[in-house]
């Protein structure tokens, strides 16, 4: 052969050849991303045919890479839905059929058990690997692909639900194995498996719940073990002794007690140890010290998980050697039993090499006392609580704060929930939100990057509700019925302000509604007119009020969203080293326990109005992919591999 007939043959096949070569090298890189080891984020799914989901997230190029593995001889299901319905579902069916051919279809939800193909194939095949009866295929698409029929990766909870089956036709309906809460979004948790000396206590109480609907329980406790040094605390998990308490249990809260300066902790909480506790607010006649008791260590929602701190942060204890605690659990009876005992508390796990910040927890959101108030049958109703600037000046030091991590909290009827942050004239992007909040799933997350709050910044946290669900209106209360807008931060700092927030002023609910004076009835955990304008709602609860007062058209809706959302609300904060101070002289004190006619929470001062900001943040829209056609996607390498990869363009 010619020199010359070589030259022209290699030039004709060159770019094949280079093509090869290309391939076979991302073929390569391509099986690697399968490991393990590649992915962020592991979930467990099912232990029938070993089903194990693998997931990482890009959140600048706004992609999300799937692993998936099963024992399997068909093909899996895989739904992404708001309730775990599968009516309206997004959904993946894919495999490796016997002749180690892959197979990935973009599905949804047609009704509860049928499901079609989506219009848009908006899924892209990454690697499939088949090894006797196991498949492993990884998958790729972008967070949010504009597809009404996908459901987008964001902040939002997903209820993942899945179905398999033993061959390798494309199913028209589904039978579904179960549901699993998942944050797509959030970070791996942390780990524990690293640090030594842990030392392991609990905190915990046996309680008969009393036969009414709901009941909240403080008790005073004194820390097991023995400490001659300042420890830091890095994982807490809920205990519950069995299914039944678990069951009863709706959220607790533990508080680090203190005691003035100066004084031995023992004289004051010691004997309160064997103490049976008493209901925590709206009481007469008040026996524990539970106005000391303020410094939030630990909080938990039904259906959360335990929650381990981040490598540098570790939450201060042993820094005396008897110390004390308060444990408030909101107990749920409603069957109104009277047999009820059940047991719950708190696992420490602290250790005495101390990690190189305190942290703590502090509360943002509306008052627990309150009064919004929410009309009946209303699909969309918001209501905020602001923890302002001024509250941010005083609490926070000139370096300020960063958030760590966050827990949302509501009752029935919330729906949306978002942390608002605004500084100067502009509002900066939210610090961490959830349009598919979950009653029976609230869970400290992690935040993916810390989000720093200075002094002088004003924080909002809005909750949207939908109370058509029953035939009554909502108000802010207690019981599971009635609604609460709160946040708890973990932070960086053991600040001296435990408390930031707002509430809908009591005495501008009592003037809308033409009553004079109200009292709270334990037995109902509500708040009954005994004087009014109008004698025919004397006796009634405010929410009954609230129902009957008028037949309620959207504009009178809007009016009252309008008013409890930027009107004048009452500022709220709790500052310790006051109330463990000359507790005496300080004004928060007569309210830190509300009596039945006060009806106001603690540390209510001043007023705080919403920020006015020239530059309001506007989250990112869905994104299509270069192409815009459909659905390729462009370097489906990213986050799973090094930079030198980001030149390539697959698709």
């Amino acid at each position: 052969m010619k020199f010359q007939d070589f030259s022209l043959k290699f030039h004709f096949i060159r770019p094949y050849f280079i093509l090869f070569i290309l391939a076979i090298c991302i073929n390569g890189l391509l099986a690697q991303s399968s490991l393990p080891s590649s992915f962020q984020r592991v979930l467990n799914v099912d232990q029938n045919v070993s089903l194990v989901l693998r997931w990482s997230l890009d959140r600048e190029a706004r992609l999300i890479v799937l692993n998936v593995e099963a024992q399997t001889n068909g093909y899996i299901a895989l739904g992404l839905t708001k309730r775990g319905f599968l009516e309206g579902a997004d959904v993946i069916i894919l495999g490796v059929d016997n002749n180690g051919a892959p197979y990935l279809h973009d599905m949804y939800g047609v009704d509860n058990s049928t499901i079609g193909q989506d219009a848009t194939q908006d899924w892209r095949l990454l690697s499939a690997e088949r090894s006797a009866e196991r498949i492993n295929m990884t998958i790729q698409r972008v967070l949010d692909t504009c597809d009404y029929q996908d459901m987008a990766f964001n902040q939002s909870l997903i209820k993942l639900v899945w179905d398999y089956g033993n061959n390798h036709s494309i199913p028209s309906q589904l039978d579904l194995k179960g549901e699993i809460p998942v944050y797509f979004w959030d970070p791996a948790e942390y780990s524990i498996s690293n640090v030594q000396d842990i030392q392991r206590w609990r905190i915990s109480r046996t309680f008969r719940i009393p036969p009414r609907h709901t009941s909240y329980w403080c008790t005073i406790h004194k820390r097991g073990p023995l400490m001659r040094s300042k420890h830091h605390t890095v994982a807490m998990t809920p205990y519950f002794r069995d299914d039944e308490s678990r069951k009863h249990v709706h959220h607790q809260l533990m508080y680090r007690c203190s005691a003035p300066p100066g004084v031995e902790p023992s004289l004051i909480f010691e004997r309160f140890i064997n103490h049976p506790g008493e209901e925590c607010y709206v009481k007469d006649e008040i026996q524990l010290p539970s106005v000391l008791c303020r410094e939030v260590v630990h909080s938990w929602g039904l259906g959360g998980e335990g929650a381990i701190l981040p490598d540098d942060l570790g939450i201060p204890v042993g820094d005396t050697l008897n110390e004390y605690y308060m444990l408030e659990s909101h107990y749920d009876n409603p069957e109104v039993r009277s047999d009820l005992v059940v047991e719950n508390g708190v696992d420490f796990q602290s250790t005495p090499h101390l990690r190189p910040t305190d942290s703590g927890i502090i509360f943002v959101g509306h008052g627990i006392l309150g009064t919004f108030v929410m009309p009946p049958k209303t699909a969309s109703f918001e209501v905020v609580g602001q923890c302002s600037s001024q509250c941010t000046k005083q609490m926070l030091p000139v370096t300020g704060m960063q958030i760590r991590a966050a827990s949302l909290h509501s009752h029935l009827a919330g729906r949306k929930m978002r942390l608002r942050h605004f500084r100067g004239n502009r509002e900066l992007p939210w610090i961490i939100y959830n349009d598919n909040i979950d009653f029976a799933h609230q869970q400290m997350r992690n935040l993916p990057t810390p989000r720093t709050v200075l002094p002088g910044d004003h924080l909002v946290l809005h909750c949207d509700y939908d109370n058509t669900w029953k035939n009554d209106s909502t108000i802010s209360g207690f019981s599971t019925r009635d609604e609460m807008c709160m946040s708890f931060l973990l932070v960086d700092k053991r600040l001296p302000y435990t408390y930031c927030g707002s509430e809908y002023k009591v005495e501008s609910t009592m003037s809308r509604f033409g009553i004079r004076n109200m009292t709270w009835e334990l037995e109902r955990h509500q708040r009954v007119v005994n004087s009014a304008v109008n004698q025919s709602i004397v006796g009634l609860t405010v929410s009954e009020v609230v129902g009957n007062f008028s037949a309620w058209s959207q504009q009178e809706k809007d009016e009252l969203e309008r008013e409890q959302m930027y009107g004048a609300l009452a500022y709220v904060g709790l500052q310790l080293e006051a109330l463990s101070g000359n507790i005496l002289q300080i004004p928060v004190l007569p309210q830190a326990n509300p009596t039945r006619q006060s009806l106001v929470s603690p540390g209510t001062l001043s007023t705080v109005r919403f920020p006015s900001v020239e530059v309001v943040y506007t989250p990112p829209t869905c994104n299509r992919p270069e192409s815009g056609g459909n659905g390729t996607i462009s370097n489906p390498m990213t986050n799973l591999r090094p930079n030198f990869l980001r030149t390539f363009r697959l698709g």
